[in-house]
């Protein structure tokens, strides 16, 4: 069995208790947010051949620190995100990428602005986070965030690749709006 990562970005919060049914193949998945069910269906692709280890989670400075009222209490959508990864994948290190912000030693969260700025803080952290991680493989959902992040998730893929870290599968997760249904891709 192989060690893996998975990869997302994460997205904003979505206060509906509309639960969406999406399909994939001839099996369904569920979920309340954006990355819940293209989650749980690259949990399944990676099965009994690829051990989820870690999960690398993109998150905006709203995601990280903004909260909300969910099923499960008062948090922020990454700690939501991250209390459902862990009862999905028991024992997988769940890092957050910290996308427009940056958090200084004394906790202060500082946003950052320019666009080379944040780059460069994503790249150092993403190379931080990948140092060690050769010959894995990689499960990508790239349905959450800005247009822009289908782009920024496959330039992290292609820095893994020169690392030695293979991309096993990626997807995307559509919703048809106004209804209940959406199809992953």
């Amino acid at each position: 069995m192989a060690n893996a990562v998975l990869l997302l970005f994460l997205s904003a919060y979505n206060k509906s208790t509309n639960l969406i049914k999406y399909m994939y193949g001839d099996k369904t998945y569920c979920g309340l947010q954006t990355n819940d069910a293209a989650v749980d269906c690259l949990c399944d692709s990676a099965g009994n051949k690829d051990r989820i280890t870690k999960v690398i989670c993109l998150c905006s400075q709203m995601v990280y620190s903004e909260k909300h009222e969910t099923e499960e209490g008062t948090k922020t959508q990454f700690e939501r995100f991250k209390d459902r990864i862990s009862k999905k994948i028991p024992g997988a290190d769940v890092v957050p990428i910290y996308y427009d912000f940056e958090i200084k030693d004394d906790g202060e969260i500082s946003e950052i602005e320019k666009d080379e700025d944040r780059s460069k803080s994503i790249y150092l952290q993403v190379s931080e986070e990948l140092k060690d991680l050769k010959g894995y493989n990689v499960y990508m959902d790239c349905t959450g965030g800005l247009r822009d992040t289908s782009f920024l998730l496959v330039s992290i893929i292609r820095y893994m690749e020169y690392g030695g870290i293979n991309l096993k599968k990626i997807i995307y997760a559509e919703w048809k709006k106004g209804t209940t249904e959406g199809k992953i891709h």
